[in-house]
């Protein structure tokens, strides 16, 4: 009569798996990009601050010599004579970096080295001897912000933003 009828039974859709976009290789989701976003502003953040603080804060060890026989420079530190050996300029770089460092510390010694080497490649040494930041024995001499020159002012700001950048290449990288 109605012969064999049978109702099939609807068999169930595969389940969906969601594979990533091939342009966007690296891609692993919202979360992380935002935390990588965060972390870069709050690095940023605290280079430029540590700087500041660095090259604004007055100096309680004056570090300058001062009472040399000699010509004084404008800053009243009397100027090294000659060119400094290697281990000077290095210690130099040092000098600057330890300052930057202690008052910033989350910067770190890599950043707070790069920091101060960027600067006094971007200023040129003769620079920091006119204004008074080294003194007749090749040293370092920390002196606040306000008394620095524009030009050293902006090799500063020149040095953190290039270093804060290189550490930022490398993260993402």
């Amino acid at each position: 009569m109605f012969g064999n009828r049978h109702t099939p039974t609807p068999t169930p859709a595969p389940p969906r798996v969601i594979q990533p976009s091939p342009a966007l290789p690296g891609y692993t989701g919202r979360r992380r990009r935002t935390a990588l976003v965060a972390g870069v502003v709050v690095l940023l953040l605290l280079a430029g601050a540590g700087l500041a603080f660095a090259l604004t804060r007055d100096s309680d060890d004056d570090r300058g010599g001062g009472g040399a026989a000699g010509v004084e420079s404008s800053a009243g530190v009397t100027p090294p004579a000659g060119e400094p050996t290697a281990a000077q300029r290095q210690a130099i770089i040092d000098d600057m970096a330890e300052g930057i460092e202690s008052v910033s510390p989350l910067l770190g010694p890599e950043i707070a080295d790069c920091t101060a080497e960027t600067w006094l490649e971007t200023a040129g040494l003769q620079a920091f001897v006119d204004a008074g930041l080294i003194d007749e024995n090749w040293t370092f001499v920390d002196r606040p912000m306000s008394e620095l020159t524009q030009e050293l002012r902006d090799a500063a700001s020149t040095a953190a933003n290039t270093c804060a950048s290189q550490v930022l290449d490398q993260l993402g990288g």
